[in-house]
């Protein structure tokens, strides 16, 4: 929580990610993220809206996204504010909760 709070950027350079659960909380923490654009990431990064995605294993692209948020810190304000709405708009309780309940009626349904 405090490590969260006392960074400016979060910076994700996985290889393969399913459920990048460090990337939400980050989201939630406000942060702008730049992570590399593999499994789930990009459903959660919108490029250029709350972050920026790179090629994995590409550590020039990652380090020129991180100086590109760094040297514009309206910008990684922005990205912040907008990691956070995405956070409370589909990550909520309420939200994962209907998810869920629609899945199981999709899977009834299919029976």
């Amino acid at each position: 929580y405090n490590l969260l709070h006392n960074i400016n950027i979060f910076v994700f350079p996985s290889l393969a990610e399913i459920c990048p659960i460090a990337v939400l909380e980050a989201m939630a923490a406000g942060k702008p993220i730049v992570a590399t654009n593999v499994g789930g990431i990009p459903e959660i990064v919108k490029q250029n809206i709350n972050g920026i995605l790179v090629q994995p294993k590409n550590p020039e692209k990652l380090a020129s996204a991180i100086i590109e948020i760094a040297k514009n810190p309206k910008k990684a304000e922005i990205m912040g504010q907008k990691s956070r709405k995405i956070v409370e708009e589909n990550f909520n309780l309420t939200k994962i909760v209907e998810n869920i309940t629609n899945c199981y009626r999709k899977i009834k349904k299919d029976f």
